[in-house]
């Protein structure tokens, strides 16, 4: 091979490495913008506890704008706490509690029995995704209850993970 010849290749060499490391660049300015965006769109949330009064051994609590995402948003509720009582239930729902018709049952769907006060470790993704409509919410019911000595009230709180709505598949991959 001439001195030439040898040169030739090696510029070809460094040009085509240097259009590697050009495409690995761009790679990784991708996969970091990828990480900003979706440190932006997919968040911890946390509900600090929410008072439920109780009147005759009943409660309700229902309280859109604390227990339910907003428009454009996915909550993910990953734990529920509710405390405050040493006798009755407190029953979580989605969307409103069961209530009794001729024909069955109307409204939520049960996602938190409470036979006794805790904490319910639900995880992560489905059973209890919310979506942001304006319409999906945790309501809570209590019969039955006794106070626990300390307590004026149930108190109920959460946390979760809140995803913004284009994101959700990604979340849930």
């Amino acid at each position: 091979m001439t001195e030439f010849a040898a040169q030739a290749s090696l510029a070809e060499v460094m040009a085509s490495l240097q259009l590697g490391i050009g495409r690995l660049t761009a790679r990784l300015d991708q996969d970091a913008e990828r990480r900003r965006k979706l440190t932006l769109a997919i968040a911890p949330i946390v509900v600090d506890p929410i008072p439920m009064n109780i009147s005759g051994g009943n409660g309700f609590l229902d309280v859109p704008q604390m227990l339910g995402p907003t428009m454009g948003r996915y909550w993910d509720v990953q734990s529920i706490t509710c405390e405050g009582f040493s006798a009755g239930s407190v029953r979580g729902y989605i969307n409103g509690v069961q209530i009794p018709t001729v024909s069955g049952f109307l409204a939520g769907r049960l996602i938190a029995p409470f036979p006794q006060d805790g904490v319910l470790t639900l995880g992560s993704g489905p059973p209890c995704m919310l979506r942001g409509t304006g319409k999906d919410r945790l309501v809570f019911a209590a019969t039955g209850i006794t106070l626990r000595t300390g307590f004026a009230q149930v108190m109920i709180s959460l946390e979760g993970t809140q995803v913004l709505d284009e994101w959700i598949g990604e979340y849930l991959k």
